[in-house]
């Protein structure tokens, strides 16, 4: 996976406009480790949307993710990998989980016992 990531971040723009702002601020978020770029020693994730869907996969649907909900799957991604939009892409993958959706539980009271209506005495 790392080196999909590598592969991927020589021909993105958006890692190439922010590995020449490491380069330039002595005192940025971003610096270079290992032929990886980071934001706050977290790897940022080309914009090749196959490498995010698999690590959303990783962190999600696996047994490590357990299916676990929207701020845990962040939580868990974001401690060690960041791309611009991030808890959105965590919202819309989670809402198209075909399994999270078949077992969701209802937010709503239960409704109760049935009452029977009042008869009303005139037309």
């Amino acid at each position: 996976m790392w080196e999909e990531i590598k592969q991927a971040a020589k021909t993105d723009l958006y890692i190439q406009s922010m590995s020449q702002v490491a380069t330039n601020q002595l005192h940025s978020h971003f610096i270079w480790c290992n032929g990886l770029l980071r934001y706050k020693e977290r790897v940022i994730v080309p914009t090749d949307s196959t490498l995010r869907a698999k690590l959303l996969h990783e962190m999600h649907d696996t047994k490590v993710g357990g299916h676990s909900g929207v701020l845990r799957t962040y939580k868990k991604l974001g401690q060690q990998f960041y791309w611009p939009g991030m808890c959105k892409s965590v919202q819309e993958y989670i809402k198209n989980c075909v399994v999270c959706q078949k077992t969701k539980s209802d937010t709503l009271a239960p409704a109760g016992l049935l009452q029977p209506l009042h008869i009303p005495c005139q037309v």
